[in-house]
């Protein structure tokens, strides 16, 4: 497994994350503009939507994030979320907003190490 694959999808939107960022894409239509979408980033609430309709994601983060270090942007319909992790040493996150479908992260902690250990070159004993 590689670690872009730490993440799941749901409805509106799919996600992955390393140890310090949590990246989410949401699609909306191609010809979408930057003004159009409304975010709104606190450090443990995320809403993201088109103005005046539903929003695609709307609710409480499943742990905190450093907002001036989270960033978005947005191409051809396709916006991306870097959510700055607060700690380096928080959780793995099981979803991104409570609610949202979870995923199993109890196998992360020790596949994440071995494929660190190879990605350095150090043998596991």
């Amino acid at each position: 497994m590689e670690k872009e694959d730490y993440g799941g999808v749901t409805e509106n939107y799919k996600w992955t994350q390393t140890e310090n960022d949590v990246t989410i894409n949401v699609p909306f239509p191609k010809e979408t503009k930057g003004k159009e979408i409304d975010f709104v980033l606190k450090p443990k609430y995320l809403k993201v939507g088109i103005h005046g309709q539903k929003p695609k994601i709307d609710g409480e983060l499943h742990q905190f994030v450093l907002v001036d270090d989270s960033i978005w942007s947005l191409s051809e319909g396709d916006l991306e979320i870097n959510l700055k992790k607060a700690s380096s040493s928080a959780k793995w996150w099981k979803c991104v907003v409570e609610g949202d479908p979870e995923t199993d992260v109890s196998f992360i902690a020790v596949s994440y190490t071995h494929l660190r250990a190879h990605e350095t070159g150090r043998n596991l004993v």
